[in-house]
């Protein structure tokens, strides 16, 4: 069995040395010199300073909007079955969402199905709680993505004919 020792060395502070002397006079000074009344309005002045920060905080709190979040519940992910996601609200956008699951999702993701009602474009943002499918083409039944593609196509070509 090995004993380790060590030396300790024990400090005391000297209030008696020279280098704090003038410290302590200057703080003796002060005590002495310093009335209740003098103490009383110093006491004041402070609370009067942190009551005008205060007001100041709250005033600039207030300049600044909060964010409402939503709740997005995502289906159908492959390596997690649900998913649910904090999102801010009029903000956040399917896209956003897929990014924060995987860049497979980001990558190969058509159109974002809301609710199981509506397709939604990619890059539009969410306006309230829903559950949300990303759609690929490489789907089961990929007819509905084929022709959210080819309407996107036909305003394309229409938009380009028109030159």
């Amino acid at each position: 069995m090995f004993q380790f020792k060590r030396n300790i060395k024990v400090f005391r502070f000297n209030y008696q040395h020279q280098a704090y002397q003038p410290f302590f006079s200057t703080l003796s000074k002060l005590e002495s010199s310093t009335s209740i009344e003098q103490l009383w309005e110093r006491k004041n002045l402070i609370k009067k300073k942190n009551e005008l920060f205060d007001k100041e905080k709250q005033k600039q709190k207030s300049f600044i909007p909060r964010i409402e979040k939503i709740e997005v519940r995502l289906k159908d992910i492959k390596p997690h079955p649900d998913v649910t996601l904090m999102m801010n609200k009029s903000i956040s956008t399917p896209f956003n969402c897929a990014q924060h699951v995987s860049e497979l999702y980001t990558q190969r993701s058509i159109v974002a199905f809301i609710d199981e009602k509506h397709y939604w474009d990619m890059h539009r943002p969410i306006d309230r709680s829903c559950t949300l499918q990303f759609k690929h083409f490489k789907d089961a039944n990929p007819s509905e993505v084929n022709k959210i593609f080819w309407r996107s196509c036909s305003f394309l070509l229409g938009m380009v004919s028109s030159f």
